[in-house]
């Protein structure tokens, strides 16, 4: 079954941008490889020559800062976030 998640609001965006900033470097590191290269875990350890372990403990602390449910999740409302953000950004210039 899948399960369909609605877009967030601006609030919910300017809070998961907040809870962003409360990850380490590395668990931004690891986090921006899910979103943007959709890397696996084990893609991401060869990578950063970390173990998969490491890289799940990391991604487990991530989701549960941002609280997201996983990947697909993390994926969608980072991308959302940042596309609204260029929207946010080009109504105030004109």
């Amino acid at each position: 079954m899948s399960h369909l998640i609605s877009p967030p609001t601006n609030e919910k965006v300017a809070d998961l941008r907040a809870r962003w900033e409360t990850l380490t470097y590395r668990q931004q590191e690891i986090a921006l490889l899910v979103i943007k290269e959709n890397l696996t875990n084990r893609q991401i350890a060869r990578r950063l020559a970390l173990s998969p372990h490491t890289v799940k403990d990391h991604l487990s602390i991530a989701y549960a800062r941002l609280e997201v449910k996983g990947r697909r999740n993390l994926r969608y409302l980072m991308i959302y976030a940042a596309q609204l953000d260029e929207r946010l950004n080009e109504e105030h210039i004109e």
